[in-house]
């Protein structure tokens, strides 16, 4: 079984918690920290239930399966990877199968998505870790990204504008060298990388 895990970013450390098991939850200084400890809070945790008798609870689909990104029509979530926090951050396909990671962050004015496409390869490389999720939004493969500003005053103004990544605003992007870590396929050995 795999639960969906909720990171939240603090001033010094980042905590998760898992929606499914109440009660599952951990600190680390560190995000990689905290991936480790959720890890072990979940198993520690099953394990509890099983040896009181009680039932394990199933993984739920208790978050969104799709938006509507405005503009660009419905998009459904792959994964999502921070969700109700400021900015949310998810992989997700649109109509065509085509592959993208998104952020949103909502201030007073505005709710705004940053879409940048994907590669299968880049899809697995971000979920493992080998590329921080900055650089996911900072060093795209095909050199721009979308991003669409909708104001709360006039939700029907909104359009998608083709930006460069030095145009991204810096409380959209993730901290450098935030990475996930989560099980992937196996990896290509990547291009120009010897093995002694």
């Amino acid at each position: 079984m795999e639960y969906v895990v909720i990171y939240e970013k603090g001033d010094s450390s980042y905590g998760a918690y898992v929606p499914d098991l109440p009660g599952c939850i951990t600190v680390g200084e560190t995000l990689e920290e905290a991936q480790t400890l959720i890890q072990e809070a979940i198993e520690f945790h099953i394990e509890g239930l099983q040896e009181d008798g009680d039932d394990v609870p199933q993984p739920s689909l208790n978050l969104p399966i799709q938006y509507d990104i405005p503009n660009l029509g419905i998009h459904k979530v792959v994964e999502n990877y921070v969700h109700n926090d400021d900015p949310a951050l998810f992989s997700c396909k649109d109509s065509a199968g085509h592959l993208y990671l998104v952020t949103v962050s909502e201030n007073d004015q505005d709710k705004t998505w940053l879409r940048v496409e994907i590669s299968n390869e880049r899809f697995n490389l971000i979920r493992f870790g080998g590329i921080d999720l900055r650089n996911a939004f900072t060093d795209t493969e095909n050199g721009y990204l979308f991003r669409i500003k909708v104001p709360h005053d006039a939700p029907t103004q909104s359009s998608p504008e083709v930006i460069h990544p030095n145009e991204i605003p810096e409380d959209m992007l993730p901290f450098p060298g935030e990475r996930l870590g989560l099980k992937t396929e196996t990896l290509p050995a990547l291009k120009g990388v010897s093995h002694a």
